[in-house]
């Protein structure tokens, strides 16, 4: 009995000494800030991404009739590092950074322990410069492209809507620069987004050695106009990358795959009333979400438009949250370069979530998807989700 209770002592005082407040190895400040995220979930068909947190459209083949299946999923779960540095009178400009990851890096093998150790992905990890309204972002962040984000409790990492309904933009490393164009004593803030960063496809050559044909041709770019006012926001973004889809070793003629893309987006907010969505179209950006998530391997545009739009209100601390999402794609470009393409997605979600604190929150959501697959005759296979989530925000 000594010894045991002499360990717990021992243990005790380890605890007392490693828990040191963090200094950093610069002059700059660091806040740690992040969510835990809990999901428990029933569904009655396989969903892509996957099942769980990240479930945006359903997959073949059909499930039996009534065939559902539970889980719980943490993988929302997120870690996020900010770096601020301290200005000195000396200096124009003011430095920092962030790293986020969350758990949607897969998993430690496939044993039978597998699922309880989900691996973390890196999310963002870049550095800023700042001097007065201008910002320079250099690593990996948000493109343009990404605007604004369907509230959810269960769908964090994969927002609703993410490569299925509208909602495109991805990460990427590279130059982002934001530029006030007007200060903040004006009733509407103008800001513009721009940058260059690289590129990304399926094939040819390998996707994560540089290889493959997101690397040949141009860059992505992207430039985007924000106009943000204390009840409402709005943005008009645009997109241009072109890919070569030879191999790398290979000089080919007419191997060139360009992407194009414009989104617009509104958010307006008053007291517990919200109303928020975004539209897209475009063509050959896989790489981003678009085209319902399919890249085609061949030299063929293939083009589509989609959108969604949420409405929720809250009172006291309870709220309400409605999201309706479709896209849909061209599909006699689909059937030219794939067998059983996507065309057709629509996507339902409807939350009642309940504050139990600023840092907590609980709230159970339904999600229906009903998605489109063409071929000699068009199938369209229906799948639900219902999920309970816990959010613990610090």
């Amino acid at each position: 009995m000594k010894r045991v209770l002499s360990l717990f002592a021992a243990l005790f005082i380890a605890a007392g000494l490693f828990a040191q407040n963090v200094t950093p190895g610069g002059a700059e400040g660091i806040t740690i800030e992040g969510y835990v995220s809990a999901t428990a979930f029933f569904q009655n068909q396989t969903f892509a991404f996957g099942n769980g947190q990240e479930a945006e459209w359903a997959v073949p083949p059909v499930h039996a009739s009534n065939r559902w299946f539970a889980g719980m999923d943490v993988r929302n779960t997120t870690l996020r590092l900010l770096f601020n540095g301290r200005k000195k009178d000396s200096q124009k400009w003011r430095f920092g950074g962030a790293i986020e990851m969350d758990f949607f890096g897969g998993y430690v093998g496939a044993s039978l322990f597998a699922a309880q150790m989900p691996v973390p992905r890196l999310v963002v990890a870049y550095m800023d410069m700042v001097h007065k309204n201008l910002r320079i972002r250099l690593g990996q962040a948000y493109t343009p492209l990404v605007g604004n984000i369907p509230v959810s409790l269960s769908h964090l990492g994969f927002p609703l809507g993410a490569g299925a309904t509208g909602w495109v933009g991805w990460r990427f490393p590279g130059i982002y620069m934001y530029w006030g164009l007007n200060g903040t004593e004006h009733a509407t803030r103008i800001r513009l987004d721009a940058a260059i960063f690289t590129g990304s496809w399926q094939g040819p050559g390998s996707t994560t050695n540089f290889l493959t044909a997101g690397n040949f041709g141009s860059p992505q770019m992207e430039l985007k106009l924000n106009f943000d006012a204390k009840k409402w926001s709005a943005y008009i973004v645009g997109h241009y990358d072109k890919k070569d889809l030879a191999p790398v070793n290979v000089v080919a003629k007419d191997s060139a795959l360009t992407g194009l893309a414009a989104e617009v987006g509104v958010k307006f907010h008053s007291g517990g009333f919200l109303v928020q969505g975004n539209f897209y179209t475009g063509k050959n950006i896989g790489q981003n979400f678009g085209q319902m998530t399919q890249i085609q391997e061949i030299v063929h545009d293939l083009s589509s438009y989609g959108g969604w739009l949420q409405v929720g209100y809250e009172i006291k601390k309870v709220g309400f949250y409605a999201f309706y999402g479709a896209e849909k794609v061209n599909r006699e470009d689909a059937l030219a370069c794939f067998s059983s393409p996507r065309t057709k997605q629509s996507l339902y979600n409807f939350m009642l979530k309940y504050d139990v604190s600023p840092q907590v929150s609980v709230g159970t959501e339904w999600l229906h998807s009903n998605a489109t697959y063409a071929g000699s005759t068009d199938t369209s296979i229906p799948g639900d989700q219902m999920s309970f989530s816990v959010l613990y925000k610090f």
